[in-house]
């Protein structure tokens, strides 16, 4: 059993001081989260190694990322055509799907009416 798996941490939650003691005791095993701390790696996750050197990476991967086009985050393959309507238009076809439900649940009613007076 692996006590570490229903832990908020192991689901994005940040890493708190007590699990970062708790894996450097060794009461954790191979949490991980921390594999940065642990041996016997098989997959490795940075969480860790970035709440350590944020600060000192920060400025760097700023720099890098205020220089990629949209292109290099992914965007490029997309058309205004794939994208759909914007803002505006949606709330324009909430409400004619509001006005359809009303529109339907009044022939809902005519027709619970019809039934009843058919029993």
């Amino acid at each position: 059993m692996r006590p570490w798996l229903n832990r908020p941490e192991a689901y994005g939650i940040p890493l708190n001081y007590k699990t970062l003691e708790d894996v450097l005791s060794g009461k954790l095993g191979d949490y991980s989260a921390c594999q940065i701390f642990t041996p016997q790696k098989t997959q490795f996750d940075d969480r860790v190694l970035l709440s350590l050197l944020f600060k000192t990476i920060e400025p760097t991967l700023r720099d890098i990322m205020e220089k990629m086009t949209p292109e290099e985050f992914g965007y490029g393959g997309i058309s205004p055509s794939e994208i759909g309507p914007g803002l505006k238009e949606r709330r324009g076809m909430i409400l004619l799907i509001k006005e359809n439900i009303q529109e339907l649940e009044l022939k809902k009613g005519a027709n619970a009416k019809k039934l009843a007076a058919l029993s």
